[in-house]
């Protein structure tokens, strides 16, 4: 797995992201803003299906969907990007792994 990481260390892109000035700070900008729909759409939607704004419509709600979706995605997008720019400091960070599975276990609560 190392040897992997490795060469993807060392690819082309990965100079790209990690050396020139704005890409890395652009793909960081992204994620926020990605966080930001992502948890702002479903903490919302979270916080009705839980009773505490029941004056709002629970079908309305579903119409903040497909900014948790935009959200979602600009976060796969700038997150695999960041990634690919250190990818042995972040996998041998262990809260970058927490991280990971604490992703896959919401996908899976999502799904389900």
């Amino acid at each position: 797995m190392l040897g992997f990481l490795a060469w993807l260390d060392d690819t082309q892109l990965s100079h790209w992201i990690a050396e020139t000035t704005w890409v890395y700070p652009t793909l960081e900008t992204m994620h926020t803003v990605g966080m930001a729909l992502l948890i702002g759409s479903l903490g919302l939607i979270d916080l009705r299906v839980l009773g505490f704004k029941p004056e709002l419509p629970l079908l309305e709600t579903q119409r903040l969907l497909p900014l948790a979706w935009l959200g979602f995605t600009l976060n796969a997008f700038s997150g695999t990007l960041l990634f690919v720019s250190d990818s042995v400091m972040f996998y041998s960070s262990y809260t970058f792994r927490l991280k990971i599975v604490l992703i896959i276990l919401a996908g899976i609560n999502a799904a389900l």
